[in-house]
């Protein structure tokens, strides 16, 4: 869920929270990092959004005069009917919720680290590609009856094409192929837009052929088991939080939703596990009645619960996670059943769904002022039932946490024009600290987000598959630096790892153009003369992968050699890497140049 107000700092911060407009705007002018510090001391709140004293409106759910998924919706009270539980008003006794830490993989820190190309390759493997340039031929020969004659590589200087637009965003697709703004990033892919527009246009990943009618993922469905597939191969961080991610698409799509309160609220709803991180542990499209759920979790726990059941199998048993969501998904029967795995989980509850827990009403709360809060507990003592005043009453619901160690936190106080010591309760400030996980992915997968203006709800999907990868790829990166002991400054922010993959996609494996042959033109016209520029080795990737890489006699001067160490002066320069290196009698740094040490 959105955040509507990010309350709560942490205790010793003046900031009394952060509107969500201002959460997803900001990007525009902070740098990732300082978001990171935010949402890391905890400045990310649902409380406020998550009030609901009433029934549930179903607000968050399509609009009914627009398109919509079949309507076995996720409405807001399918939990099914369940006895009343007992209840007491004693102090809440927590259960053993030490974590049993699983060790990373072991990491050799004289090794160096994996490139971005390594990671990425995890998420979109090879076969992908080769898929993509098979499944395009043989639907352009279908529609057209022309096939388009694309190739693995071409495919993947397809996606680097994309990654690169998602970072320089020109108003026009048009404008990437205009000479004066053409970079060389966008040369390297060697593409011409007509040839850029066909494959696009024809671009497919399955057998058009061979439909799955119980799927409506399944034209891309290739693509979102592999993120997946290694989404489930990553250890999982103590902290946890299920929420919802919003793909966005405004076309014509029957499993198309309305999510209101998200800064893009049409579009294809995808349920995702994260940690505090932001790293993506396990995700679920949702697609209606076709939704890959459990028949008989669905009858026990409704729509909701058995999505968050589902979600849930992917965090180890008995280790002590920690797991978070808000009132959407929180139920009783819910939390008693992830007790029972030792899977310790908290959120705000809606009213109608704490089967007739004598809650403190909200008027006594407020004659007590702000930061007073109530607590009752179950009779078999699982489940505690948390209501906390600040602007108005919040609830909240635990198998493993209520009031216990109070805080304070500081809030803005209307009446008296200054930041107030407001007292907080356990479960509240753990809630605060460890619900951001997901916007912190959805902020991130929109910094550098492929702008793609067309009907096709599968191209949207395809390449938000490809930042989403390359997202988590990063966040990978990120963990594993810190793990060797690398400072912050020497770590690759997003934006140089989203380009070093584009590099990598576009010249890994991939032969140099060839020259064009004939007579040479006999236009008076003289081509303009090409701007100096500062020659940048290729990335590891590209250097290494020993292809193509040819020595040719540059027409230039002499520059210096690019080997580390040499200081040389040459005129020969390797026609893939586009670098000046020695290839002398006395000296061979082409060849030490490209063996990787």
């Amino acid at each position: 869920m959105t955040t509507t107000n990010m309350a709560d700092a942490s205790a010793g911060a003046p900031n009394p929270g952060i509107p969500a407009s201002s959460f997803y705007g900001r990007r525009l002018e902070e740098s990732t990092d300082a978001l990171f510090h935010e949402l890391d001391n905890g400045n990310l709140s649902d409380l406020e959004g998550e009030i609901d004293n009433s029934s549930d409106s179903g607000d968050d759910l399509e609009e009914p005069e627009q398109e919509h998924a079949d309507s076995e919706e996720e409405s807001a009270d399918d939990v099914c009917e369940v006895p009343a539980a007992a209840w007491t008003k004693k102090k809440f006794v927590k259960p053993d919720t030490s974590f049993e830490c699983d060790e990373l993989p072991f990491l050799n820190t004289n090794e160096e680290m994996p490139s971005p190309w390594d990671y990425f390759s995890h998420y979109v493997p090879k076969s992908i590609f080769i898929d993509m340039a098979e499944r395009t031929n043989q639907y352009s020969l279908l529609q057209e009856g022309r096939c388009v004659g694309t190739n693995e590589q071409e495919i993947r200087q397809l996606i680097s094409l994309h990654l690169i637009m998602g970072v320089m965003r020109y108003p026009r697709l048009r404008l990437y192929w205009k000479p004066e703004m053409k970079t060389r990033l966008v040369a390297s892919t060697e593409l011409s837009r007509n040839r850029f527009e066909k494959l696009r246009n024809n671009l497919h990943i399955v057998d058009v052929s061979l439909p799955d009618p119980k799927d409506r993922f399944w034209k891309v469905r290739p693509l979102l088991d592999k993120f997946e597939a290694r989404c489930r191969s990553l250890k999982v961080e103590e902290r946890l939080c299920i929420d919802e991610q919003i793909v966005p698409f405004k076309g014509k799509l029957d499993i198309k939703q309305y999510v209101k309160g998200k800064p893009h609220p049409w579009g294809v709803k995808i349920f995702m596990l994260c940690g505090e991180s932001g790293i993506v542990y396990s995700s679920l499209p949702y697609q209606g009645s076709t939704t890959r759920l459990d028949e008989s979790l669905k009858q026990q726990y409704g729509v909701t619960g058995a999505i968050v059941s589902q979600l849930a199998h992917r965090i180890p048993c008995d280790k002590g996670h920690k797991l978070f969501f808000d009132n959407y998904f929180t139920s009783l029967p819910l939390l008693r059943m992830l007790l029972d795995k030792k899977i310790f989980a908290a959120g705000t509850i809606r009213v109608n769904r704490c089967q007739k827990c004598p809650l403190e009403p909200e008027k006594n709360l407020k004659q007590k002022g702000r930061g007073s809060s109530a607590s009752v507990v179950s009779k078999d003592g699982k489940v505690a039932v948390t209501r906390w005043y600040d602007n108005k009453a919040v609830t909240l619901a635990s198998n493993f946490v209520a009031i216990d160690d109070e805080d304070t936190a500081k809030r803005w106080s209307k009446k008296d024009g200054c930041y107030i010591e407001v007292k907080r309760p356990a479960v509240v400030r753990m809630y605060n600290s460890s619900m951001g996980g997901v916007d912190k992915t959805d902020f991130l997968v929109a910094l550098y987000r492929t702008k793609i203006r067309s009907r096709k709800w599968t191209l949207r999907m395809i390449f938000h598959v490809i930042n989403a990868s390359v997202v988590n790829a990063w966040l990978e990166y990120r963990r594993d630096a810190v793990a060797r002991g690398l400072t912050s400054a020497s770590q690759l922010d997003l934006l140089d790892f989203t380009l070093s993959i584009a590099e990598a996609l576009a010249r890994v494996q991939s032969l140099p153009k060839a020259r064009k042959r004939g007579r040479p033109s006999l236009s008076p016209l003289q081509p303009s003369k090409e701007a100096k520029y500062t020659e940048n080795r290729p990335v590891r990737d590209v250097r290494y992968d020993e292809v193509g890489h040819w020595p040719i006699r540059s027409d230039s001067r002499e520059q210096r050699c690019k080997l580390e160490g040499c200081t040389g002066q040459t005129r020969i320069m390797c026609e893939k890497c586009k670098v000046h290196v020695c290839l002398a009698k006395s000296r061979n740094c082409f060849r030490a140049f490209h063996m990787h040490k």
